[in-house]
């Protein structure tokens, strides 16, 4: 019975152990290329143009792109990619970050504001221009959010999408797009 119960075990093992086992092993390639489409209108010198809003402090706008190998094919497994930029803007003390409004529905059916409440900054606050990381999909495709304010209108903004080895620290691409705030 025990005979029985040993080969029995060894046969499991052999399945399992044989199923997980590639004859490739994954190997994260060193030569992945990073681009990126500023989904604007593009000059001559290959600058971007995003016109601010006027009515808004602050405009959002969606940068796209891809983390691809030399081959055309995306990455095995998702990528953490970091995003910079030349922009940043502040809050400094006694501004106001944000007003918080309380609604009721009234018996018309209608909002009606109860409460308010302002937040203010307590010290300096830095704010990106752009969101600071995200992680590519199975299709090698990136994407991230700017968010430039009206006091910069005139301006270039510099973008960056950098990825680095998780294996090889000093293995870093990048990638950059320079968009003119009109």
């Amino acid at each position: 019975m025990k005979t029985w119960s040993a080969i029995s075990l060894l046969i499991v093992l052999t399945f399992v152990v044989g199923s997980c086992s590639s004859t490739e092993p994954w190997v994260e390639p060193d030569d992945y290329r990073i681009t990126l489409d500023g989904r604007l209108s593009q000059d001559a010198d290959g600058f971007y143009h995003l016109g601010l809003l006027r009515d808004r402090f602050q405009t959002v706008h969606r940068l796209t792109g891809a983390i691809l190998d030399s081959k055309g094919q995306p990455p095995y497994q998702p990528q953490k990619i970091a995003w910079e930029s030349s922009h940043v803007w502040y809050y400094v003390p006694g501004d106001t970050v944000i007003t918080i409004l309380r609604r009721n529905v009234n018996a018309q059916g209608r909002w009606v504001v109860i409460d308010t409440a302002t937040v203010l900054a307590p010290d300096s606050l830095v704010v990106p221009t752009v969101n600071p990381s995200s992680y590519s999909d199975a299709r090698g495709e990136i994407s991230s959010m700017i968010g430039p304010v009206l006091p910069m209108l005139g301006d270039t903004m510099t973008i960056s999408a950098v990825w680095t080895s998780t294996w090889y620290t000093t293995d870093t691409i990048r990638a950059l797009v320079r968009i003119i705030l009109e």
